[in-house]
């Protein structure tokens, strides 16, 4: 199985901690933001995330993924689900989007590889969303509006290994969810929230720094990994993005570039001295966690 994706996804998260909780060998491809060509190639459209199956053929709803990986030997998320909680993770994205998508090219993600594909996302989103340093400014009111979703979603843990007791769809929904709002600065989970992302988090990564069969660090192990100045105190210990944190320093001098900086994704672009000029990186990884 080979799934093409970008590492902030939330999405793209739901078939990867699918395949890690099954314990399966999933190849993941990074694909540069900018790089529509190979999506429209594989399916026709941009979209992400695309798994490419066994038989060569791609899919293209994550839940479908879900499914599929989870019917490969015997099923793991066969627990209850509940309409609530589908409708509250959807009520939650609804808010964190506003909080995330300013966030994510500060993070050095492995899908800004090039000045084009960061341009690309900050225009594409911008245009959803509005201007980011804006978006950042308003953080306070925004985990304010979001805080009365968790503590709801506190309420419904039954406990820390399953959102339901016992392993089920809606842990595809929320932990994804929770994963990608951590990098937010100030926001601090409730208590049955905090335990429930960091156990199954765990379950799916090796502890931290754990060497990879080579006797280097695993990816895994550097996902785990946070920066020294972590953007929460949630997240200081269990955010899970590649690349270096957002540091008050960096979103500040960040701002007021983005300010100034016009675009400069396009035919003629250059890339910065100290990144490189990547059209799409592929990264097989060993599912065994």
């Amino acid at each position: 199985m080979k799934l093409y994706m970008f590492e902030h996804c939330s999405l793209c998260f739901r078939v990867r901690m699918t395949a890690a909780l099954k314990k399966l060998h999933l190849q993941e491809v990074i694909v540069q933001d900018d790089d529509t060509r190979t999506m429209t190639e594989l399916v026709g459209k941009r979209v992400i995330p695309i798994l490419v199956m066994d038989c060569g053929k791609p899919m293209l709803e994550s839940m479908d993924m879900v499914k599929y990986i989870d019917g490969k030997g015997d099923p793991i998320l066969v627990g209850a689900e509940r309409t609530e909680i589908t409708s509250l993770t959807d009520q939650i994205a609804t808010k964190t989007a506003p909080l995330t998508w300013p966030r994510y090219p500060l993070l050095g993600l492995p899908e800004f590889s090039t000045v084009a594909a960061l341009d690309h996302y900050t225009l594409r989103k911008r245009k959803a969303l509005g201007d980011f340093v804006e978006f950042r400014a308003e953080t306070r009111h925004r985990i304010d509006e979001l805080m009365p979703d968790l503590k709801k979603l506190d309420g419904m843990i039954e406990g820390p290994d399953a959102i339901n007791g016992k392993l089920s769809l809606d842990d595809i929904r929320v932990l994804p969810l929770l994963r990608s709002v951590a990098v937010v600065k100030g926001l601090q989970f409730p208590n049955k929230v905090r335990g429930y992302f960091e156990s199954m988090m765990d379950r799916i990564e090796p502890p931290l720094g754990a060497p990879a069969a080579d006797g280097r660090e695993s990816r895994q192990g550097r996902l785990h990994r946070p920066h020294a100045q972590s953007e929460s105190k949630t997240s200081s210990a269990v955010w899970r993005l590649l690349g270096p944190r957002a540091t008050p320093s960096r979103v500040r001098r960040h701002d007021e570039q983005e300010r100034c900086r016009a675009p400069t994704w396009g035919p003629h672009h250059r890339s910065r001295g100290d990144i490189a000029p990547v059209q799409s990186r592929n990264r097989e990884i060993q599912g065994e966690r």
